[in-house]
């Protein structure tokens, strides 16, 4: 299993694939692959403020919620440099895609996840698989981190009591101003009935968190559904 980065210049014709430059192959040692066993992918490309360094961090489809890979990758961005000995760091909710950006007005990185709260940990009963933290995506939390590395959980976003039906997912999100812009690939109730399950959406959503950097967190905050806002477009 491996993972590699494509990388363009800014200005470059990107339909040109000359314009193109692959990393070499990051490759998870024999000896750590039980904790990557499924996939290692949807990686973020994130810039290390302290030091320039440019880093791959990436959901970990393995046996646990929270273990994240990552890897560093050289400036002219031909090499991948897989350090065995800290491959792995924890970012709630891990094992299924996350997005991270930077926030330069309070110097911290924020990753929005599927965390799984823990009165929700092992309770999907329509999970593929024997891990069923990676189905469990009724919860999307807003996480941070000073450094990268040491990550806490911030505040709940969105969420809903339904593990089986309610999913929000696959979130992008960006910083504008003082509010937190998000896109959820979502199920939810439509109107007609549940989504078919919460990986398989029926929605894509928008949805603006206002003042999101004082929100607070509560270690029980969710006392029934906190529903998405849905726009007429």
């Amino acid at each position: 299993m491996y993972s590699v980065v494509m990388s363009a210049p800014e200005e470059a014709d990107l339909l040109d694939a000359n314009s193109w430059t692959m990393s070499s192959k990051a490759v998870i040692p024999d000896e750590m692959a039980t904790l990557a066993h499924v996939g290692w992918l949807e990686g973020n490309m994130i810039v290390r403020r302290i030091d320039g360094k440019v880093f791959n961090i990436l959901r970990t489809h393995g046996i646990t919620d929270e273990i994240a890979s990552v890897y560093e990758v050289s400036a002219d961005g031909k090499t991948a440099m897989l350090d065995s000995q800290n491959m792995f760091i924890r970012i709630p909710g891990a094992c299924k895609k996350f997005y991270i950006v930077y926030d330069d007005k309070t110097a911290t990185y924020y990753a929005a996840s599927n965390w799984t709260l823990e009165r929700d940990r092992g309770k999907v009963g329509n999970c593929p698989h024997s891990i069923k933290a990676e189905r469990t995506r009724n919860t999307l939390a807003l996480s941070r981190s000073k450094n990268l590395i040491d990550w806490e959980v911030y505040t709940v976003l969105l969420h809903d009591d339904d593990v089986d039906h309610a999913g929000f997912q696959y979130p992008t999100i960006a910083i504008d101003g003082d509010d937190l812009l998000l896109v959820s690939r979502t199920a939810y109730p439509d109107g007609t009935g549940k989504a078919d399950s919460q990986h398989n959406s029926n929605f894509i959503t928008f949805h603006r968190v206002k003042n999101f950097r004082h929100r607070t967190f509560d270690s029980e905050p969710l006392n029934g559904a906190i529903a998405p806002i849905f726009y007429p477009y």
